[in-house]
């Protein structure tokens, strides 16, 4: 039967593409520590793992740059070689270049010979000679009893498919063996599926483990089992091994261990597949709404209750299927640590980067959104932000900056804090070179905030010098762009001296949305029910006699009135008493109208393309049950509007 590679090939590229996420990781914090035998241990597994697997698919260069690699490590780990700026730097660059390989098409894979003949050099002129060829293939392994060791049985299920992957099985299990003691047996349950068992005792943690069984741990069960040493006797003692595990086709008897720890497999989605599965939440909360709609009639009052329930029903599918498309923020920290890093360098600035709450989790789509945005925050506080050492010394400041992320939950919105202890931001040099570019005038009278905001301006920048980093006024308007995108807000606040913060709002979710129903005219509208207040009723007369100032009474103060019907160009139909929308918005309280208010809405949110550019305040529209369009109000844009009115 022919094999098909392909699919798993990608599957590797994947794979290894986290794995290098993880080993930049793990060299940044080695460049600190650089005696942590951990952090070498997981360098070193992870440049054998990338060789063991990577030829099979068609990379002999992956190979054959991480057999040196790992040669390096090794040394290292033996104590005959020592860990220095000049190993992690060129490590690292062989990562950059083994990414670079894996980003090359079938179409376009062709060597570059130059860069090949330097990444191989440089690794090879970091040790004077060859690590010896590993001939032990002796499966049991020994080291001495210890009480902080741990004993571990894994089931290892080899079948069909994993052959097909052609794995090096062998190459896997050395790796884990190595750990500890081991010993390992398999039986034949039927053609192409073989089960193989493996009692593992060591010092190692769990997170060890699943790195060395990292391309077959969809395969394994792994159980921890209690803290006895099952390995006391020599590996000789034969009857010791056939009482842990019995031989092929003999008597079985159940060998039970108590409080035993059992780790769940895990199970890696396509994304096309969750895609799909979205797009059926979606018809399904649409279908939902619809039968809503066609069932207000008293004479479904019976079946009432199995309406409820079909609704409740639905919403919690609803909130299960997005939870799957949940991944942590802290898939972008490790690329951010590598990031910061390197520019410290080039800058010759001494910066620590430090996260908290970055557990977090957002929508996969969010995250990949959120790289470019925080990127250039990040850029932003190394360059302008954070003063070189000799500096800071002169202010009475630690030499090292510090850039911390912070990522947290409050309601239904996730904010992302990037903050720099530097120097702060310069308010009257921002008003100055707004005046300059003639964005202001002289006699404007900007509060702070609308100062921050000029930075957003596309071309806007107070950098003096043209660097690689800074000057040509790019970077801060595309992260206002990205993040307006994302339907969020980001807002600047800074103390000179002190350092800069960018908080960034954006919902938790993007696909469906609780919101706010309600009309103008014929014309149906959504806000998120976040933003609303309260909603109440007033008199005519109330707007009419403060039509002027734009505002309108609310809990003793007066909020801003926004007129939708002008923004919209709809009739206004008088009444006697006016339907009102208190927005809370980002500390900002403002108002306005609207000729029916419907109620809560689940609103399954579609994009309207390029419909959407010629409308400035809609972001996106929603089909209601009886087949409407339902428009969701751009809030930055309304909120934007009271800006201009404070001016006029």
């Amino acid at each position: 039967m022919e094999i098909n590679l392909l699919q798993f090939r990608q599957r590797f590229i994947e794979d290894a593409s986290r794995l290098l996420d993880q080993l930049e990781g793990d060299l940044i914090k080695l460049e600190v520590d650089n005696e942590n035998q951990n952090i070498i241990e997981a360098v070193f597994r992870a440049m054998h793992t990338l060789k063991g697997v990577s030829s099979m698919y068609g990379f002999d260069k992956i190979s054959e740059i991480t057999h040196l690699a790992e040669n390096i490590y090794d040394k290292i780990r033996s104590n005959t070689l020592k860990v220095s700026p000049d190993i992690i730097q060129k490590t690292l660059t062989t990562a950059d270049y083994i990414r670079t390989i894996l980003n090359e098409t079938a179409d376009n894979q062709q060597e570059d010979k130059d860069i090949y003949d330097k990444v191989i050099s440089s690794l090879t002129n970091l040790t004077e000679t060859e690590q010896e060829d590993d001939k032990n293939e002796n499966l049991i392994f020994t080291k001495s009893n210890d009480a902080n060791f741990d004993t571990w049985k894994i089931i290892f299920n080899n079948n069909e498919t994993i052959i097909k992957r052609n794995i090096n099985l062998m190459g896997t299990f050395k790796e884990l063996f190595a750990m500890g003691e081991c010993k390992i047996t398999q039986q034949e349950l039927e053609e192409n599926n073989t089960t193989f068992e493996i009692f593992l005792h060591t010092d190692k943690k769990q997170e060890d483990i699943e790195d060395a069984l990292f391309f077959i741990i969809d395969y394994c069960e792994i159980t921890k089992l209690p803290n006895n040493n099952f390995f006391m006797q020599k590996h000789e003692d034969k009857q010791l091994i056939k009482e842990l595990i019995p031989e092929k086709n003999a008597p079985q008897e159940n060998i039970e261990f108590k409080n035993k720890e059992i780790i769940k497999n895990r199970i890696n989605v396509d994304a096309a597949k969750l895609d799909e599965l979205m797009y059926l939440v979606t018809e399904l909360i649409t279908t939902n709404s619809q039968l809503i709609l066609a069932s207000k009639d008293v004479i479904y009052n019976p079946l009432r209750p199995i309406f409820e329930k079909i609704d409740k029903l639905s919403k919690q599918f609803r909130n299960n299927t997005l939870s799957l498309r949940l991944v942590p923020l802290n898939e972008l920290i490790l690329k951010f640590q590598r990031l910061v890093r390197d520019l410290s360098i080039k800058l010759a600035k001494d910066i620590e980067l430090v996260t908290q709450g970055t557990e977090t989790e957002l929508d996969k789509s969010t995250i990949d959104a959120l790289a470019d945005p925080i990127m250039h925050l990040i850029r932003n506080c190394i360059d302008h932000g954070i003063e070189t050492p000799e500096v800071r010394k002169q202010n009475n400041k630690p030499t090292k900056g510090i850039i911390k992320i912070t990522a947290f939950h409050s309601g239904n919105f996730v904010f992302i804090q990037v903050q720099d202890d530097g120097k702060g931001i310069d308010i009257e040099k921002v008003r100055q070179k707004a005046i300059e570019k003639k964005i202001i005038t002289q006699d404007n009278n900007l509060s702070d905030k609308e100062i921050y905001e000029l930075l957003f301006l596309p071309g806007f920048s107070t950098a003096e010098n043209l660097t690689q980093l800074s000057g040509r006024g790019v970077g801060m308007d595309v992260v206002k762009k990205k993040i307006t995108e994302l339907r969020g807000q980001i807002e600047i606040s800074s103390e000179p001296g002190l350092g800069t913060s960018f908080t960034i709002k954006i919902h938790q979710t993007i696909a469906i949305l609780d919101t706010m129903l309600f009309k103008l005219e014929d014309m149906f509208f959504m806000v998120p029910l976040s933003d609303v207040e309260e909603c109440r009723i007033i008199d005519y007369q109330e707007i009419e006699k403060r039509k002027y100032s734009k505002t309108i009474a609310y809990n003793e103060q007066l909020i801003p009135y926004i007129d939708l019907y002008s923004v919209f160009k709809l009739n206004y139909q008088e009444n006697a008493k006016v339907k009102l929308l208190i927005i809370n918005r980002q500390e900002n309280i403002f108002c306005f109208a609207a000729d029916t208010i419907i109620g809560e809405h689940q609103a399954v949110l579609k994009s309207l393309g390029q419909a959407a550019k010629k409308q400035p305040y809609i972001a996106v529209a929603s089909i209601l049950g009886d087949g409407n369009l339902a428009y969701l109000l751009d809030m930055n844009a309304i909120q934007n509007l009271l800006l201009i009115q404070k001016k006029s």
